[in-house]
């Protein structure tokens, strides 16, 4: 179901989706009353959280199918809550958990820290490859366990690393721009392999060591 379709297939049932309408709910109870019905925002917030609850089953089996991966793939971002105990906005985090291609689904997961706690309570014994950046909340995923159980691998970003190396370009050219080049030299092995299957990308010629 496209993403057009979903949100008209709620608004129908007379559910309206923030996010896709871009229009938060006191908007929308601005909108309502100059329709003629007044419809208060604690009763629009009864609707999202309705539907939330009736969607949990749907998100726990998504959740356990990204779980299935061999790689998973997560990043957080920085969203403004309104906290009625503070008075104002806070900072809150969502998180993205995305599957590999044998499981296509990507799931949202708010908490209001950035905590490790965060991811931890995602993967729980996930112990596929995870693919973030260089956030140490995600650093205890990777240590060892006292019981010899596996941990998820750790599989770092080219992005990130390259940004560092290029924001030091005026410090030591020679030595930055060689390795940009060499991580260019990975880019074209990651557009040669996207659309191949497993098996067809580790017969891809390897690079060879320095």
């Amino acid at each position: 179901m496209s993403g057009d379709v979903h949100v008209r297939f709620w608004e129908s049932a007379g559910v309206r989706f923030p996010r896709a309408t871009h229009l938060p709910l006191y908007r929308q109870e601005d909108i309502f009353g100059r329709s003629g019905h007044s419809i208060p925002r604690s009763t629009t917030c009864g609707w999202m959280g309705s539907c939330a609850a009736l969607v949990r089953p749907l998100i726990e089996r998504m959740k356990a199918l990204v779980l299935q991966s061999k790689v998973t793939g997560t990043d957080d971002t920085p969203v403004p809550v309104l906290d009625p105990k503070l008075g104002k906005t806070r900072t809150g985090r969502l998180w993205v958990y995305v599957g590999d291609r044998a499981h296509p689904y990507t799931v949202f997961d708010y908490t209001p820290t950035r905590s490790r706690d965060g991811p931890t309570n995602f993967f729980g014994d996930y112990a596929g490859y995870i693919q973030a950046d260089a956030y140490g909340g995600y650093d205890h995923l990777f240590k060892p366990k006292a019981d010899g159980a596996s941990v998820p691998t750790e599989v770092g970003c080219w992005a990130h690393a390259r940004r560092k190396f290029v924001e030091s370009e005026d410090v030591d050219p020679l030595r930055t721009h060689t390795v940009v080049a060499m991580i260019g030299l990975l880019y074209d092995v990651e557009d040669e392999a996207r659309g191949l299957d497993s098996e067809a990308r580790l017969a891809l010629p390897q690079l060879p060591h320095p």
